[in-house]
């Protein structure tokens, strides 16, 4: 429903203007919600947050905050963890791939994280496909995602791939 979106999308925009909020974002939204944003002359968002990953790249929706300023934030990297993906050649080639530079780099010695009980140092061995759509995403651009995860090994796996590429790839 366009007019209850728009007048939603007003109030987020006055209470950005109150300064009550400094940044306002959207979830979910195809190119044409944004277009109905536009097409109404208001502001466009500040950041979409939306389901973002190798198997679903959502490349019109990308493209369009690309050209229009708006940050991308990923929700659900891991596919929630759908087999297709982690099974998949091109995953297992990278992951392998991954596994072998910093084997032959060292690099994962230099990332650290004081999270985990105790520290892992060195955790090549721990790239997984899930590291590897983790750093998809940040080299593509999007605003780092939130992975829900009660094993502290994983959490602490995820930030130092997430460490790793911004310190020596990025």
């Amino acid at each position: 429903n366009i007019p209850k979106r728009l007048e939603a999308w007003q109030t987020m925009l006055e209470l950005k203007q109150q300064g009550l909020v400094r940044y306002v974002g959207v979830s979910n939204f195809k190119l044409r919600h944004f277009e109905s944003i536009a097409a109404a002359g208001l502001p466009l968002p500040d950041v979409h947050q939306t389901e973002l990953h190798p198997l679903c790249r959502q490349i019109e929706s990308v493209a369009y905050c690309n050209e229009h300023k708006i940050q991308l934030q990923q929700y659900s990297p891991l596919a929630k963890t759908d087999h297709r993906l982690f099974e998949h050649p091109a995953m297992v080639d990278a992951t392998a791939r991954l596994r072998e530079l910093l084997a032959t780099t060292k690099l994962s010695t230099d990332v650290v994280t004081a999270s985990a009980s105790p520290p892992q140092h060195g955790v090549t061995s721990e790239f997984t496909a899930a590291t590897v759509c983790l750093l998809w995403g940040r080299y593509k651009g999007f605003a780092s995602a939130a992975v829900r995860s009660t094993n502290v090994a994983r959490i602490a796996s995820n930030l130092c791939a997430v460490q790793m590429y911004d310190t020596h790839i990025a």
